[in-house]
C-alpha cells in the first residue's frame, strides 16, 4: 500500500524547494520514493493547479541559463527533451521566451556562436597559413556543433571567418 497524497504532495513541494523541475522530474523522483502512481498523479495535479509545477515556463527558464553558456538550439532541445519536457511544451516554451524577452532565438543563436568564434580565432590568432586557418575553422565548427548549433548558423559563422 502507497504512503498518502498528501505525504506524496509535501515530499513534492520539499524536492521542488531546491530548484524548478519538470513534471517528469517530480513524477520520477516520487516513484524513487515509492509512492502509488494513483498517489503520484493526484499530488501532481494539485501541484501543477496550485502552479508548482509548469513545463513551459521551465523552458523560459532554461533557455535563459542555456543561451548564456551559448548552447545552441539542438543542445537546448536534447536537454529539455532528456528532462521529460514535451516537444509542444518545447516549441511554446520558445515561443513565450521571444514574446516575453522581445527577441528573436535565430538572432540570439547567431550572436552567440559568433562569440564562441572569436574565442577560437583568439586562441590561433597566430594562424597566418591557410593550412592553420583551416584547422582553426575545423575546430570552430567541431566547437559550435557540439554546443547543438544548427548547420545553417555555423555556415554563416564559418563563411564569415
Amino acid at each position: 500500500m502507497g504512503k498518502s497524497v498528501g505525504n506524496a504532495k509535501e515530499c513534492a513541494i520539499k524536492y521542488l524547494s531546491y530548484k524548478p523541475r519538470t513534471e517528469k522530474e517530480v513524477r520520477d523522483y516520487l516513484i524513487r520514493k515509492k509512492f502509488v502512481l494513483e498517489e503520484i498523479d493526484e499530488a501532481v495535479n494539485v501541484i501543477i493547479k496550485a502552479g508548482f509545477i509548469n513545463d513551459i515556463q521551465y523552458v523560459c527558464d532554461y533557455l535563459t541559463y542555456a543561451l548564456d553558456r551559448r548552447y545552441g538550439k539542438f543542445k537546448i532541445d536534447m536537454e529539455l527533451k532528456k528532462r521529460g519536457v514535451s516537444k509542444f511544451n518545447i516549441e511554446d516554451g520558445f515561443y513565450q521566451f521571444e514574446q516575453l524577452e522581445n527577441v528573436n532565438l535565430e538572432d540570439i543563436q547567431l550572436k552567440k556562436a559568433l562569440l564562441e568564434r572569436d574565442e577560437v580565432f583568439k586562441k590561433m590568432e597566430a594562424a597566418e597559413d591557410e593550412k592553420e586557418l583551416r584547422k582553426s575553422k575545423e575546430k570552430l565548427m567541431r566547437r559550435l556543433s557540439y554546443l547543438g548549433y544548427d548547420g545553417s548558423v555555423i555556415s554563416k559563422v564559418v563563411r564569415n571567418c
